[in-house]
């Protein structure tokens, strides 16, 4: 039987059963041996000399022939049931709305929000010092209704404007008032939350009960629309994506994070659900809000964009610093994401598996790849993928010749995860080594003169060949004018809330 596992970066490790090949060089090599096997006639088989065999034949008889591997690892792939199972079905009939007027129809809310977002007026509006973002004045919805939907009275237009109120699709500034035709300011759902990418309407439709099964849909979901904007070098397009139409199928569909909680999950299951969760947030806030540029950016970027998952809000920060390491305080931070009292202080996982930072992809060019990770496989995964990193020679760089060992910055950052001083680092690194690069470092560990710790220069560049720049003032539901002005005065982008 031949197996592939995936252990490195881009390429999949083959077996021949038990016997470990190697990479795609490996592969051919041992292909082309083969081959001039068949061509010498130098070993034969059962069915007669190799002169008059092909390598299909040898293959048959070295491989094929054999039992399979008793290694569980290197059996076929089987997707468990709560992760490869069909989501449950939409409830297509409750979850949609009328329109109004003679040409009125059943629209789903995913198409109606849309269409309310092309056609409803879209303003900055002031009032007693402060800049309501992304509204309009009741009047001039009820003007935008009776217009789109041909409606012979504004009254029509305003029961039409409060069903949408009913339903969560659009709101007052400060839920104080009814829709009517009024200069109150008023907001559409899409534009209420911008610091929660997944707010782009409130979901109140079925619950899938498979959080990770859900996850993994999401990112396929996803993944479908980026592929479409990639180049033939991998580099993609973030504008386009947001403007393909099957974007906001997932902008919809990740709204059902707001019922799942990770509440009472087993650690397993809330370990892969927060990777894959962090991995899949950072492309969609990457899409959504943009990318930020230098440091001033990151911070606001990661510490202020969030995900509403079953009623709490987490951040980058709080999903990687708050859940998978513990409530650990994060690097060049005086305090751990949650207090004492934070009610998010539950999710944490006690026992810190450094491993997860070989799964974090940030979207820098430095970070790992990202990979789907699985609440049964979740251990054997990041085994994989700890291998894979530490593989690389831009993250773990071995020169026996200086007794220096250059490592990812990523080891720098959280060492506290991975070993109590820098010192012991190149002891912990080589247990996620293997073959030759394993035995050098163990060699260079046990011998008198010690181990020199390096790290390489973070590379933050991304995969964008056109995106948005991550402005921190797109976070902000509401400004105040005098704050308006000082940022216009003096260039700043502001700061996330």
């Amino acid at each position: 039987m031949l197996s592939l596992v995936q252990s490195k970066p881009t390429v999949p490790q083959i077996f021949f059963n038990d016997m470990h090949i190697g990479g795609v060089d490996e592969l051919f090599a041992e292909l082309e041996r083969w081959d001039a096997e068949c061509v010498s006639g130098s070993t034969s088989i059962s069915s007669g000399n190799l002169l008059n065999s092909t390598v299909l034949d040898l293959y048959k008889a070295k491989v094929a022939s054999l039992p399979d591997p008793l290694d569980r690892r290197l059996a076929p792939p089987r997707s468990t049931e709560s992760e490869e199972r069909s989501p449950p079905p939409r409830d297509e009939v409750n979850d949609c709305i009328r329109t109004p007027g003679p040409n009125g129809t059943k629209l789903s809310v995913r198409r109606l929000l849309r269409d309310l977002m092309d056609f409803m007026p879209r303003n900055d509006l002031k009032y007693r010092g402060v800049v309501y973002k992304n509204s309009f004045k009741g009047r001039d919805g009820v003007s935008a209704i009776q217009n789109k939907y041909e409606l012979t009275s504004r009254d029509e237009a305003i029961f039409f404007g409060r069903l949408l109120q009913r339903r969560c699709l659009l709101q007052h500034v400060k839920s104080d008032h009814d829709f009517g035709d009024n200069d109150y300011y008023y907001r559409l759902r899409p534009y209420e939350n911008p610091t929660v990418l997944n707010s782009f309407r409130i979901w109140t439709d079925r619950i899938d009960l498979g959080p990770v099964a859900l996850i993994i849909r999401l990112k396929k979901l996803l993944t479908k629309v980026e592929i479409r904007h990639t180049d033939e070098h991998g580099m993609l397009d973030y504008l386009a994506v947001e403007f393909d139409p099957d974007y906001w199928t997932f902008e919809e569909n990740v709204c059902e994070l707001q019922k799942i909680s990770m509440r009472g999950m087993p650690v397993g299951t809330r370990l892969a659900f927060a990777i894959n969760t962090y991995n899949l947030m950072v492309k969609h806030g990457f899409i959504k809000v943009g990318i930020p540029c230098n440091a001033v950016q990151r911070q606001s970027f990661f510490h202020g964009v969030m995900y509403d998952i079953g009623g709490d809000l987490l951040s980058y920060s709080d999903l990687e610093h708050g859940v998978l390491r513990g409530n650990a305080r994060p690097p060049f931070a005086l305090n751990p994401p949650f207090s004492p009292s934070d009610p998010r202080l539950e999710l944490a996982i006690s026992e810190v598996d450094p491993r997860v930072h070989f799964a974090l992809n940030c979207g820098a060019k430095s970070c790992p790849p990202v990979k789907i990770f699985t609440a049964d496989g979740i251990e054997e995964e990041l085994r994989i993928v700890a291998l894979a990193f530490c593989d690389d020679e831009s993250n773990v760089l071995i020169d026996e010749g200086s007794g220096e060992v250059v490592l990812s910055r990523i080891f720098e950052w959280y060492r506290s995860d991975f070993a109590s001083s820098i010192a012991k680092l190149p002891d912990k690194v080589a247990q996620y080594l293997r073959g030759p690069k394993k035995i050098t470092l163990t060699r260079m560990i046990g011998s008198r003169h010690g181990v020199k710790v390096k790290f390489h220069a973070y590379d933050w560049s991304t995969n964008a060949s056109r995106c948005k720049d991550f402005d921190p003032s797109v976070l902000k539901e509401d400004e105040t004018v005098v704050g308006r002005l000082f940022n216009s005065l003096t260039g700043s982008k502001g700061s996330a809330t």
